[in-house]
């Protein structure tokens, strides 16, 4: 599990995941972008206003190591 606002975003390529937004919504002093590609499921980033990203840009994200909270699995059936 990670929150949207410990995603930091970069230049396509820089970062340890990269993906494309898929989306882009104004919420207040931030931007929030759902980007796809970067794991099996698209990711919320919330990110400063000063970034320019455009739905079908390719972005880099970068993450912190202890930004990253480890779930149990759930058992399947």
């Amino acid at each position: 599990m990670i929150r949207p606002e410990t995603i930091g975003v970069t230049e396509a390529g820089e970062g340890i995941l990269s993906g494309t937004v898929d989306s882009v919504s104004f919420i207040g002093d931030r931007q929030r972008l759902v980007v796809s590609d970067a794991s099996s499921k698209p990711l919320n980033v919330d990110a400063p206003n000063t970034i320019q990203a455009r739905i079908g840009d390719r972005v880099g994200l970068s993450i912190a190591p202890d930004a990253v909270r480890l779930l149990p699995s759930e058992p399947r059936e």
